[in-house]
């Protein structure tokens, strides 16, 4: 006689979390800063805990201690020491943002109130789980200067987003060659040239594309045009870009950067692959200071 097969063992609670917070994130009830796809994890092996990926260019996992993990182009980050912690942490998160949003504070004429909601949010993160900040560039803490400085993706009011109607796709000569900013610098270089001020400047002036590992510029391109197709929205395309690394500026990158104006490269050589026609390029002096790039910049968004 044929013995029935076991029972399945039930989800631990571990998994059922990280299902959840899937759902949530998918659903938009809770907001995390990472773009990833969000699956919720199928297998029962804590070793196989991804909660979203971005193909082969980042991961963001439970490892087999218990801690979530994000591995990208620049390396391994520990992000929180456990899941819980992590689900607290994207809670205070969503709450900030949605507070940034509710109150009208998105519009650029709010700084103080903005810094004020990054404080308490850091605050709330550090007592939610004493990793969560991980230095000045931790995964957290970027999240919440964005907030302070007004550059997050802050949500609409009501959330989440309620579906809209489905808009003609934008003509090329209105979005290929709206002003942009690239800026691919380490969070240590950008921290040491600009102050909040000059930073807040800068910002003002386009939108800004943050790229902490200027080697990756090509895979950060390649990432937004992908993830701007998944939402159905035409690529973002720079016309400005700031960097230190000018072995980044390949044939590669200019073919897939054809809005690029102007780029100005810090404490650099000229790179040896000749830019193609209509973008200059800018070798900016070592000590070059915040104001002084911001000037360039500003005029490479003019022209």
């Amino acid at each position: 006689m044929t013995q029935p097969e076991p029972p399945l063992p039930e989800p631990s609670q571990q998994l059922r979390l990280a299902r959840q917070l899937c759902d949530q994130v998918r659903d938009r009830a809770l907001l995390v800063p990472y773009q990833g796809r969000w699956t919720a994890p199928g297998p029962l092996d804590a070793a196989l805990l991804t909660l979203a990926e971005d193909g082969d260019i980042g991961r963001l996992f439970v490892d087999q201690a218990g801690a979530v993990v994000l591995v990208d182009g620049a390396g391994r980050h520990t992000v929180n020491s456990s899941l819980a912690a992590f689900a607290a942490c994207a809670h205070a998160y969503t709450e900030a943002m949605r507070e940034v949003a509710r109150r009208g504070f998105d519009d650029g004429d709010h700084d103080d109130e903005l810094e004020q909601i990054e404080r308490d949010l850091l605050r709330r993160l550090a007592g939610a789980d004493s990793a969560a900040l991980g230095g000045p560039d931790g995964f957290w803490a970027v999240a919440a200067e964005e907030i302070g400085l007004g550059t997050a993706p802050f949500p609409r009011a009501s959330a989440p987003d309620p579906p809209r109607p489905a808009e003609p796709a934008p003509r090329s000569e209105d979005t290929a060659y709206a002003p942009r900013v690239l800026v691919a610098l380490t969070e240590a270089d950008r921290t040491r040239l600009f102050t909040p001020q000059q930073w807040k400047r800068l910002t003002a002036l386009a939108p800004v594309t943050l790229v902490g590992a200027p080697g990756m510029i090509e895979t950060a391109v390649e990432l937004a045009r992908r993830t701007a197709a998944a939402r159905g929205n035409p690529a973002p395309q720079p016309t400005v870009l700031l960097t230190t690394d000018a072995a980044a500026l390949t044939p590669g990158l200019w073919a897939k950067l054809p809005a690029l104006r102007l780029v100005c490269l810090l404490a650099a050589p000229a790179p040896a692959c000749a830019a193609p026609s209509g973008t200059g390029i800018r070798v900016l002096a070592p000590d070059a200071d915040g104001d002084t790039v911001v000037d360039e910049i500003a005029r490479g968004l003019a022209t």
